[in-house]
């Protein structure tokens, strides 16, 4: 594949996206925005494998990349939609793709890496890591359950605290099974995690107490044995599985969920007080002289 002979800017080399170079910068009211394009200058069709340098249309497409220069840059990328030239092709044009930036991607391949390092190797709130990416929390949990490596050796960590969480990764569906039958399906996952290192265990469907017991009753009874303590949401199931299987382990709650609970119950008390007429705590005065 022919390459662009253009030697390599500063801003491209700064910007380092392997395989494009860029095109112009500019300072606008929020940020920094940088418009891209792919330095091959030809592309193979994806179904008959011809090379094509023949331009059919310049689409601009935003994509979102990790942060640089310690800020987070709106991206946009010139793509070049060719025309294959085989004649007895059956595709007459398609879009030039690379390694960074795929077919219909919204997200560089760098910035999902670095999103699947984190949320797999890091002590920090899924939130947190969307935020700081500028995706969702949804989007986060997708990139986790299929990039992120699961520990396949649970059974030879020396695990003495664990994390026990649910996650809902998208909303209730509705689907037919063999019979034709219409079922409920609530897409809950359960992650285990090593909370010295911040390394996940395992990843596996379901979101009740039998799941816990039984994740737990397939580990070794050398490995249940070294859990010290074990974090988990305020799950009534989740307490009496980790009780039930480590009757040893001191069992607390992460601190997430405390601060969730304690901040609903005051909107509860704020809004039970607002609907009887008492928003506002009475004040007795003071009587002077001390009578």
């Amino acid at each position: 594949m022919s390459q662009s002979t253009c030697a390599p800017d500063a801003a491209s080399i700064l910007f380092n996206l392997e395989g494009h170079q860029v095109v112009s910068v500019e300072r606008t009211p929020s940020g920094r925005r940088v418009l891209i394009e792919p330095i091959a200058v030809e592309a193979a069709c994806p179904d008959c494998g011809v090379l094509s340098s023949r331009i059919q249309a310049r689409p601009v497409h935003r994509v979102k990349d990790v942060s640089c220069g310690g800020e987070l840059v709106a991206v946009r990328v010139r793509k070049r939609r060719l025309r294959c030239p085989e004649g007895a092709c059956p595709r007459v044009s398609f879009t030039q793709t690379t390694e960074q930036i795929p077919l219909r991607a919204r997200l560089t391949t760098r910035l999902v890496a670095s999103l699947a390092q984190a949320a797999s190797c890091e002590l920090r709130a899924v939130t947190g890591l969307a935020a700081a990416g500028q995706v969702s929390w949804t989007t986060v949990m997708r990139i986790l359950g299929a990039t992120a490596r699961v520990d396949g050796d649970i059974d030879r960590r020396l695990v003495r605290r664990l994390g026990i969480d649910e996650h809902r990764f998208r909303t209730v569906r509705y689907l037919a099974d063999e019979t034709g039958r219409i079922k409920r399906v609530e897409p809950w996952s359960i992650v285990f995690t090593d909370l010295d290192t911040g390394t996940i265990l395992d990843i596996v469907d379901g979101h009740r107490g039998a799941t816990v017991r039984r994740w737990l009753a397939a580990r070794p009874r050398w490995w249940r044995a070294r859990v010290q303590l074990v974090a988990i949401d305020m799950s009534a199931e989740f307490r009496a599985a980790v009780r039930f299987a480590l009757p040893r382990a001191v069992i607390t709650v992460d601190h997430f969920h405390v601060v969730a609970r304690a901040n609903q119950m005051i909107t509860e008390v704020r809004r039970r007080r607002s609907q009887t007429g008492s928003s506002t705590l009475s004040v007795v005065p003071r009587q002077k002289g001390g009578s």
